[in-house]
């Protein structure tokens, strides 16, 4: 072979080694697409009220004249209430959520902050009123939203609920009916997409879009596994025990520091890799085992799951691609999705669900990018169904948390070998 070596890094020997505005955008998109059946935003409720429910003048006037002194405030939704974190009250409540979900504490800060302008209050005056006027004021946003989808007009009560509960007031609103909390109008005319259509969304998308989409409808994961909210951790390719990233480096021998190479791994021992060097991947077993680290986890425990023999082949041509159009060096710790700015190393979940839905677009469709995921446990059903596949084994593929039973047995860490 001559001066050329062979370097493997396979991920399998080095485990233990170890805000936007596309974005923004997006999360105003969820508010408005939760809270309304008929896309108004947030702001236009006023105009969705029936005649039977008048608001009243003074409280039209309030909401009126807190809009345009607040016009200064950004329109990001994740921007939009942080004002309110300037109360250390506030700020308490919100950082004990987030302790929780940092998802479920923005939402609730939106919800506690867009309750607020509506009626001209600050989260302070909530806590001194008397509970018949709290629950007059929490009906009152019930019949005035009621073209608001169920479901968002509950996630308000939860946060309007959490926000007094944290400053010591409780509040029964069992009495309090909301219309529709169990409905989801998305949800209604969607189906799982069949083999042949699920493959026209593969062919929809870029060699990105595809390894996203083949990650959710093979492996059953999440978009939030691939990037999370926040865009500081992904699944990466050492997450994935199987693959095999192979450089062929023809100055091994040859190291200066103040040149542009990196150390790579291979079974503890450093190499040095120049950039564009020459890569080709490959699997040690297919399918591949892909394990989510607890980090990524939404019920906050490690699993596994497995990617196909399509799904591989998929991410070969995107990760090759990647190494041989853009120089990139594939290390352990890279993203196995990378996002379009080079400042960032990883995507964030709401990138992820635009890459796919763009992709689901691209093929005729209209379906949310969980679909795919649906199509997995579809799949794990019909196993399931055969006698092929334990529930057990299906709850633990879509990454549930499962009952006793699985903090005894498949929620113990892997052997080593």
């Amino acid at each position: 072979m001559g001066n050329e070596a062979n370097i493997d890094i396979s991920i399998h020997n080095i485990n233990s080694i170890s805000n936007n505005s596309n974005s923004n955008n997006n999360s105003n998109s969820n508010d408005s697409s939760n809270g309304s059946s008929n896309g108004s935003g947030g702001s236009s409720w006023c105009s969705n009220t029936t005649t039977s429910n008048p608001i009243p003048a003074s409280l039209a006037l309030a909401f009126k004249t807190n809009i345009n002194t607040n016009t200064n405030i950004k329109t990001k939704t994740r921007a939009k209430y942080r004002y309110l974190l300037a109360d250390p009250a506030v700020r308490r409540w919100y950082e004990n959520v987030a302790r929780g979900s940092l998802i479920t504490a923005d939402v609730y800060l939106r919800r506690l902050g867009n309750f607020c302008a509506m009626f001209n209050l600050t989260p302070h005056a909530l806590l001194t009123m008397k509970e018949a006027e709290l629950l007059d004021l929490l009906l009152d946003y019930v019949s005035y939203t009621a073209n608001y989808a169920g479901s968002y007009i509950e996630s308000v009560m939860k946060a309007i609920k959490s926000w007094l509960s944290h400053n010591g007031r409780e509040i029964n609103t069992k009495q309090i009916k909301i219309k529709g909390v169990e409905d989801a109008p998305t949800l209604r005319e969607e189906r799982v997409p069949t083999q042949e259509e699920l493959r026209h969304i593969f062919l929809a998308g870029d060699r990105k879009a595809r390894v996203a989409c083949v990650l959710m409808a093979h492996s059953g994961l999440r978009p939030e596994v691939l990037g999370n909210y926040l865009g500081n951790d992904g699944l990466r390719l050492k997450d994935i025990p199987d693959l095999v990233v192979r450089y062929n480096n023809n100055n091994n021998n040859n190291y200066n520091h103040n040149s542009n190479t990196i150390y790579e791994y291979n079974t503890y021992e450093q190499h040095k890799v120049k950039v564009n060097t020459p890569v080709s991947i490959s699997f040690l077993k297919v399918p591949a085992m892909i394990v989510v680290r607890r980090e990524l986890s939404k019920a906050r425990h490690s699993y596994i799951t497995f990617l196909s023999e399509e799904g591989c082949s998929y991410l070969k041509d995107y990760l090759e691609e990647r190494a041989r159009k853009n120089g990139e060096l594939l290390r352990p710790d890279s993203p196995v999705i990378r996002p379009k700015s080079a400042k960032k190393e990883f995507i964030r979940t709401v990138n992820i669900g635009d890459t796919i839905r763009k992709a689901i677009r691209s093929a005729g469709f209209s379906w949310r990018p969980y679909v795919l995921r649906a199509f997995f446990d579809t799949q794990l059903m019909l196993a399931e169904s055969k006698g092929m596949l334990i529930r057990d084994y299906r709850e633990f593929f879509m990454g549930h948390k499962g009952d006793i039973e699985h903090r005894y047995t498949l929620q113990k860490r892997l052997p080593l070998t």
